[in-house]
């Protein structure tokens, strides 16, 4: 017997010494153990930085650790972790880093959840040839399949929409779109309970399914690039936000937008010669607040409008006091502007481009007109600046001949 114990001994030792061909040592099933954890850079929170490259199987990743959230996956962090076959990934989860799951040869899936907002580049690059993504359509990891040419699973759908907060936290802006999103898309006037007011840059870009966007009244700016490269956009219907001059760069050529007569929107077509349809009419007139909040500027004047202005002395209970940088520029349709006695300067650019403006009648409380203010308003053959004015920039009128010579004569 004893013999018969010593031979088996024996026969272990030289198997772990000399294991035969197609033995392999056991790898350690996957668990919260295998994984490394550390703090986010604000404490509030721990990312997953590594793991055991012998886990092998099924791996779920908690969504707490030490009591606090888990809410990335850090760059590398599962790189060469061969054995393990499939991740699920928390709803605590924000973000996935760069190369998170590099050569994870054997891994087959991973479940990622809507709260994704970020997944980096390669994060799955050299998995398993049956590599498939789980999770919601209309998602983060949607999209990033779409991209990266990567098969995948819906197991749910959510909003093709996606929110930050504004820098006051007061509001929501519309961050991006999926683009495996196709059809028409209402955007909402709130989001949690907040209002909606901005589309950031690209937020739509490449939402080549995209066919038509109804924006809410809510929307006060929409930025530069906004919708660039939507293709099949056939149509926008919008209220009066701020239009950037790119916003719709690059879309379909038979875009038309849908907005009311005076408004951003419609400048913006004017400018971009892009199909309107008006919806009605506002105020072609805007003033906004000077910085202390004490009084007002005659801040813009529609590109559309036609005929006489009467720039008011009141707005709001409050002074208006200057005629602002670019107030009336390009405004081709304007023949005549009355400045009232409130009104202490005029700004750069302020009629540059008034083709049409024939007079301007300046009150005595003027003291300043600045660079470019009536540069290129060739119909303007005479205009009277009272003695209150102090100082006028030597290119005030230029590209006006006859009132330059004029206005020389007055100093």
């Amino acid at each position: 017997m004893k013999k018969i114990i010593s031979s088996v001994l024996a026969l272990a030792m030289v198997l772990c010494i000399f294991p035969f061909a197609g033995f392999s040592l056991t790898a350690f099933a996957a668990s919260e153990s295998d994984l490394t954890f550390e703090l986010t850079y604000d404490g509030y929170s721990y990312e997953v930085s590594d793991c055991n490259e012998n886990a092998s199987g099924e791996l779920v990743i908690p969504s707490e650790y030490n009591g606090k959230p888990v809410t990335r996956i850090g760059d590398e962090a599962f790189k060469d972790c061969k054995a393990i076959t499939s991740v699920t990934i928390p709803g605590s989860v924000i973000i996935i880093g760069n190369r998170a799951f590099e050569n994870c040869t054997g891994l087959n899936s991973v479940t990622i959840p809507e709260s994704v907002t970020y997944i980096g580049d390669c994060a799955f690059s050299n998995c398993s040839q049956n590599f498939v993504i789980k999770g919601y359509t209309y998602s983060e990891a949607h999209d990033y399949a779409i991209k990266n040419s990567i098969k995948f699973i819906s197991i749910g759908q959510s909003d093709p929409l996606r929110y930050e907060l504004d820098s006051f936290g007061t509001g929501y802006r519309v961050k991006n779109c999926s683009t495996a999103y196709s059809g028409d898309i209402v955007i909402p006037s709130e989001h949690n309970g907040k209002p909606v007011t901005a589309i950031v840059i690209y937020a739509f870009k490449d939402c080549t399914g995209l066919t038509s966007v109804t924006i809410p009244n809510s929307v006060e700016e929409i930025e530069n690039y906004a919708f660039c490269h939507c293709a099949n956009l056939t149509s926008v219907t919008v209220f009066d936000s701020v239009v950037a001059q790119y916003a719709f760069d690059c879309c379909n050529p038979d875009l038309i937008i849908i907005a009311p007569t005076y408004s951003s929107a419609h400048d913006y077509t004017i400018e971009n010669s892009i199909n309107f349809v008006s919806t009605g009419e506002v105020n072609p007139f805007k003033y906004e607040l000077n910085y202390y909040g004490e009084s007002y500027r005659f801040s813009h004047c529609a590109l559309a409008f036609k005929g006489e202005v009467v720039v008011l002395n009141e707005y709001n209970g409050k002074p208006v006091t200057e005629i602002g940088d670019f107030a009336f520029t390009n405004c081709r349709g304007v023949t005549s502007v009355t400045i009232p006695n409130s009104v202490t300067s005029i700004g750069w650019y302020a009629f540059t481009n008034c083709t049409g403006l024939t007079s301007v009648t300046i009150p005595d409380s003027v003291a300043s007109i600045d660079s470019e203010a009536f540069e290129g308003c060739v119909g303007l053959t005479s205009i009277a600046i009272p003695d209150s004015v102090t100082y006028i920039s030597s290119s005030a009128f230029s590209c006006c001949p006859y009132v330059l010579q004029f206005r020389r004569s007055l100093i």
